[in-house]
């Protein structure tokens, strides 16, 4: 960030008003870089300013705004529920701090510079809306999003073959495991049964998960029908319907701590 060399005001450093200009505008490019960094707006709610709810009307929280390159302090304001009104934000700038000077005028030295909520018909020129106005948290998890979303995608990455009690319900004719860059897995199935219980496929080895997973599929007519895919990526199911056609839509990680245990039922031969 811009600053002025050291002042030495002991041996007559001369100082002019456009150095206390260069030290404010300094601040402010450093801030307005940091913000291009972070979000990709010039206007949105740094915290608080959030509306309140009370009665027949509404408080709206203290808090502060960025916008025009700026970091604005908004009071808190309480206003009566009008139809048709809108909530606005606009700059409200005073001075305070009044000091005696050399000629023995006097003057404020502050400028204090906030946003003021208002609440009327329309917003009025150079107001700024209060609806739409996103928030910082809000920025930040589009931007995560715009980041990590082709990450997030589950795309296929194997088709498994259905073992010789088990045959695909679709034209598709396999099972399927889809996944993405996050160890996000799933595992995709419609199938018919000719028993209720046995090895349904195998994953390949590049995706066995590091402990034993359960799970739940549907199975028309069951009350509980439950997969186990085995360290060994063998997928096993368990109570399936005979004559219907059984669904697996099972979510898992493959990475992860293999200290778990599993409230779920267990039965002879998951083991």
């Amino acid at each position: 960030m811009d600053r002025l060399s050291a002042i030495q005001l002991a041996i007559g450093q001369p100082l002019r008003p456009e150095d206390w200009i260069f030290i404010q505008d300094s601040t402010k490019l450093a801030i307005a870089n940091l913000v291009k960094g972070l979000t990709n707006t010039n206007t949105f709610i740094l915290w608080g300013v959030m509306i309140v709810p009370s009665g027949g009307g509404f408080t709206v929280t203290e808090g502060a705004i960025y916008t025009d390159g700026e970091i604005f302090y908004v009071p808190a304001a309480t206003f009566t529920t009008h139809e048709e009104w809108v909530l606005y934000l606009v700059k409200n700038f005073t001075t305070d701090e009044p000091r005696t000077f050399k000629d023995t005028t006097e003057h404020d030295v502050w400028e204090l510079r906030r946003c003021a909520l208002g609440y009327a018909g329309s917003v009025p020129t150079g107001g700024i809306a209060y609806i739409g106005l996103p928030t910082l948290a809000a920025l930040h998890t589009q931007i995560l999003y715009d980041l990590l979303g082709p990450m997030t995608a589950l795309v296929s990455k194997a088709s498994l073959i259905y073992t010789n009690e088990f045959s695909a319900a679709t034209s598709f004719g396999y099972a399927k495991l889809i996944g993405n860059g996050l160890n996000q897995f799933m595992l995709m199935a419609a199938f018919t049964a000719d028993v209720e219980s046995g090895l349904l496929t195998t994953l390949p080895e590049a995706y066995w998960p590091t402990g034993d997973l359960v799970g739940f599929f549907q199975a028309p007519g069951k009350s509980t029908a439950y997969l186990a895919i085995k360290k060994n990526g063998e997928v096993w199911v368990y109570n399936c319907a005979i004559r219907a056609t059984n669904y697996i839509t099972f979510s898992f990680p493959i990475n992860f701590d293999d200290k778990i245990v599993y409230d779920v039922p267990t039965s002879e031969g998951m083991e």
